[in-house]
């Protein structure tokens, strides 16, 4: 007795790499920009019709795009491709630049003037000093204030200098 069968074999989405577009570019992006976020894939199988979801700490996005309205601090997307026997994941970082900010610029109780300063990509500082001179690094040891004397903190990156 012979019998026909037929077999569908469901294999994970056969996926060769994951990567993210921004718009604008990742490098280009700044605090406050709306961001357009796109998970895209290359796959072997293409008769398979994966699900393709966009995970972020505050959007949850069933589809390959993403939208964040306000970019404001480092935030992690998650995009998740998968069928019903496995799936491939690939995670994105997105920093946003910012011009420096000085938070503070004081001496300590140890009598060490400190500059601190945010932005992205880090950036470089120096203090000048009342006479001019520029001293790279954000801390000025041993220093004897004078009253009427000025110190100046100075902070520069490729997106703004204070």
């Amino acid at each position: 007795m012979k019998q026909e069968f037929e077999v569908e074999v469901e294999s994970p989405p056969g996926i060769n790499r994951i990567w993210f577009e921004t718009i604008p570019e990742q490098k280009d992006l700044i605090i406050g920009n709306e961001v357009k976020v796109e998970c895209k894939y290359d796959r072997d199988d293409l008769e398979s019709n994966p699900r393709i979801q966009i995970i972020s700490p505050d959007h949850f996005n069933e589809g390959s795009t993403i939208f964040i309205k306000n970019l404001s601090s480092p935030t992690q997307i998650e995009c998740e491709v998968s069928n019903s026997a496995g799936s491939a994941r690939q995670q994105l970082e997105i920093f946003p630049n910012q011009s420096p900010k000085i938070e503070k610029f004081l001496p300590n109780a140890q009598g060490v003037l400190e500059c601190i300063v945010n932005g992205f990509p880090q950036p470089e500082v120096s203090i000048i000093l009342p006479n001019g001179t520029e001293i790279d690094g954000n801390k000025l040891g041993n220093t004897q204030f004078e009253s009427f004397s000025y110190y100046i903190c100075k902070a520069k990156n490729k997106w703004g200098e204070r």
